[in-house]
């Protein structure tokens, strides 16, 4: 393989997206077979930390992420930053999250995957608490912005669909991109927990009216997640 030839592969992670499930089981095992072969891989994968999708309107690459249902991935996030433990009262729990909802209309949060597709922040990693550079509010711009550069990714994967059957052709896909025979087969399994408890607990006890709440409180990212055609391999 010439790696001044090969597109570099860059994994635009979204935090609360598994991404760090499918990075375990992907790209890890691609180093492996990339430095038993002596080749530095520094300017040929770039598939760690919560990187800007800025590289994309300038760079040929085989780009990849994942989008994750808006209302699902809140109430991980929401959990993740603000409240690391639920109070043992569900009523309790879903009232601290509305009430946190309502009250910050433009917090990060917020429709928080359109906010970080459109975010640019070059080759430096996102911080996923502090997002100071995020827009407060997204403007029509915005989301053609975001639209634009998810167009531009080679695969757009729903969070929805990971597991090993997703994890296996894709590590095949991303052999064949660097021309290399693995070593070691890729049904081997890195184990790596998918899913916080408390965040799908917490998501299994909205009622109908509940979710449609949400969603109208995170319409872009909605709008997003539903215009998107998902890759399927």
């Amino acid at each position: 393989m010439a790696t001044q030839s090969v597109k570099p592969v860059y994994f635009f992670h979204i935090p609360k997206t598994s991404g760090r499930f499918f990075t375990i089981n992907t790209t890890v095992l691609l180093e492996h077979e990339l430095l038993n072969r002596g080749i530095q891989y520094k300017n040929i994968l770039k598939a760690y930390g919560h990187r800007s999708f800025e590289p994309v309107d300038s760079v040929d690459m085989l780009g990849y992420t994942f989008l994750r249902d808006p209302v699902a991935r809140t109430i991980s996030h929401w959990l993740h930053i603000y409240e690391n433990q639920l109070t043992g009262s569900m009523m309790a729990d879903k009232k601290k999250l509305f009430n946190f909802l309502h009250a910050n209309p433009t917090d990060p949060l917020i429709d928080y995957q359109t906010k970080f597709i459109v975010n640019n922040g070059g080759e430096s990693p996102i911080d996923i608490v502090r997002c100071p550079s995020f827009v407060k509010n997204i403007s029509s711009s915005d989301f053609a912005l975001a639209q634009s550069r998810l167009s531009k990714l080679t695969y757009i994967f729903d969070q929805k669909d990971q597991g090993d059957n997703l994890r296996y052709k894709f590590l095949d896909i991303l052999y064949a991109h660097f021309e290399i025979t693995p070593t070691v087969p890729n049904t081997v399994n890195i184990k790596y927990h998918i899913g916080n408890n408390d965040s799908l607990r917490l998501h299994s006890t909205l009622s109908d009216s509940e979710i449609l709440e949400m969603q109208d409180l995170l319409k872009n990212d909605m709008n997003l997640y539903n215009s998107v055609t998902f890759s399927k391999l």
